[in-house]
């Protein structure tokens, strides 16, 4: 395949994905080696730059995707009117933050940081993929672990959890302190 058609057909992979795509996954659709995948997408990023396009390629969540040019988003704004679904609630954002912060959590511990029931909030979370149970902690009861998922950095426009904002060192409800978070895939 020529490098112009590599491009060509990166350029429309990426356009009809839904979500981010790593450099694995297109070399594995196109059956291009990563580097050249790599290499033809700088090359398409560089090209939307200088022809001042109206998309440009973007990094986020381990993955490539298209993205719109900051002149437009009035514009979007305007399309998307109606077609937005509802947004996070207070309740549904703060066990966001501690499980995005705390990850892998038991749905006690939320509980016992918040002092209220998380029951309906990590409904919400899970169902919008924003959450995900990896596991089970090794606990009387086995009790369900949560972390973030993918779907949380591209919701949140993060290439990696490494982005969130840092805090101070935090104290687990048992005592222990908490250890960087790491995504779930």
């Amino acid at each position: 395949m020529s490098p112009n058609e590599a491009k060509k057909i990166l350029e429309a992979i990426l356009f009809m994905a839904p979500e981010p795509l790593s450099a694995a996954k297109l070399a594995e659709l196109t059956g291009l080696a990563e580097n050249e995948v790599r290499s033809f997408l700088l090359e398409i990023e560089h090209d939307l730059v200088d022809q001042d396009r109206g998309v440009r390629v973007e990094t986020i969540a381990g993955g490539y995707r298209f993205i719109a040019c900051k002149e437009a988003e009035p514009y979007l704004l305007e399309l998307s009117q109606g077609q937005k679904r509802s947004p996070l609630s207070p309740a549904a954002l703060e066990v966001l933050a501690i499980i995005s912060y705390l990850q892998p959590i038991t749905r006690a511990e939320i509980d016992e940081i918040r002092g209220v029931s998380s029951e309906s909030p990590i409904a919400t979370l899970l169902d919008r993929g924003l959450i995900a149970e990896v596991g089970r902690k090794d606990a009387p009861g086995r009790p369900i672990l949560f972390a973030t998922t993918k779907a949380f950095l591209v919701y949140f426009g993060l290439k990696d959890l490494s982005e969130l904002p840092s805090l101070p060192e935090l104290k687990m409800p048992n005592g222990e302190n908490t250890k960087p978070p790491t995504l779930v895939e």
